[in-house]
């Protein structure tokens, strides 16, 4: 299982937000996303979203009030994209295998039902012409 599987629907929600619209500001994010301090903070710790540094004064780390994609978070959306399209493919391939077994069985019981019904309609045939020639002579 790779890490992607890991992230919630919620969490890959955020960073196609953040992907779309970079630099976004938090109150941005709050605002108009309903997405919590919290929900931003995990995706800072596992590394994918980042907060660029604003200043350094007496040692004490300012951040701007924005958050940016990192290469992680991009490699995340890519692998679910990656995921997503070989799980797409992998359906695909399963109907088009289904939809052939299904032929496989019912191209032989429809000429088997064909081949009857020529069957029984020829004697009706040959009966029919036989009574005509008989009649006839």
């Amino acid at each position: 299982m790779t890490s992607v599987e890991f992230l919630s629907t919620r969490s890959i929600e955020i960073l196609k937000i953040i992907q779309t619209h970079p630099r976004i500001d938090v109150n941005t994010l709050y605002r108009d996303y309903s997405v919590s301090l919290d929900e931003l903070e995990s995706l800072v710790r596992c590394r994918y979203v980042e907060r660029p540094i604003y200043d350094v004064q007496n040692g004490v780390v300012r951040y701007r009030n924005e958050f940016s994609l990192t290469l992680e978070g991009l490699s995340a959306l890519e692998k679910l994209e990656e995921h997503l399209r070989n799980e797409s493919e992998e359906k695909a391939y399963k109907r088009r295998q289904e939809k052939i077994a299904v032929l496989q069985v019912l191209v032989p019981a429809i000429t088997f039902i064909l081949g009857l019904i020529v069957e029984h309609f020829s004697g009706i045939v040959a009966l029919a012409f036989e009574l005509f020639r008989n009649w006839v002579q």
